[in-house]
């Protein structure tokens, strides 16, 4: 077996000029990005604030919270493998960002914790979803030589901004706390009417 060719900075290089190039990739990346960077921190740290502060809970209570999204995200990952085939995933990944964007709103203004929990495991269903049609969609429109840095990149996209959603919602929790979820919200909302004004996402199948 012969030595690769490229090195493994080079390598990486090289798929985020070529994720860089395809219009739809690009997007598709930057609304993952976004969807982690707008829901981790509110859902982790606000997410604990939240029940403390509004609900005078403990860690009982932020367990289930943080269970009802495990649960959806795992039916929201497993009923994806029955849905139709989308004509337009780009279009349907907006959609889906807009949607988790209005359930991230309504968590900071609900005043039971009943309510916070149905919206998590619907906002876990969603994210889900997500999560296989973005991959199924990448995997589909990505030539075969950087299949697997089109998946590193997905990843990072994922987890890169986490620490950095941390501690912003931190901050942002000591201002107002509702603000946070809502601000979250709307950060996940302008992402999604910004791909849907992009003609890559809406045309892109």
């Amino acid at each position: 077996m012969g030595a690769p060719t490229d090195s493994f900075g080079a390598a990486i290089l090289a798929g985020m000029r070529y994720a860089w190039g395809q219009p739809a990739i690009r997007a598709s990346l930057l609304m993952v990005a976004l969807l982690n960077f707008a829901a981790f921190g509110p859902t982790v740290v606000g997410g604990a604030l939240l029940v403390e502060r509004r609900f005078d809970g403990g860690s009982t209570l932020y367990g289930l919270m943080l269970a009802g999204y495990g649960v959806g995200a795992l039916v929201g990952g497993l009923g994806a493998g029955w849905l139709p085939p989308i004509r337009r995933p780009g279009v349907f990944l907006a959609l889906l960002l807009l949607a988790l964007g209005v359930g991230m709103a309504l968590i900071g203004l609900a005043p039971a914790f009943w309510m916070v929990f149905a919206l998590q495991a619907l906002m876990g269903v969603a994210t889900g979803v997500v999560s296989v049609v973005a991959i199924s969609w990448l995997q589909g429109r990505t030539a075969e030589a950087m299949q697997g840095r089109m998946a590193s990149l997905l990843i990072f996209s994922a987890v890169a901004l986490d620490p950095f959603s941390n501690a912003l919602s931190g901050a942002l929790s000591e201002w107002s706390l509702t603000g946070l979820f809502v601000g979250a919200g709307g950060l996940m909302l302008l992402g999604g009417l910004l791909a849907l004004l992009s003609r890559a996402v809406r045309s892109a199948s």
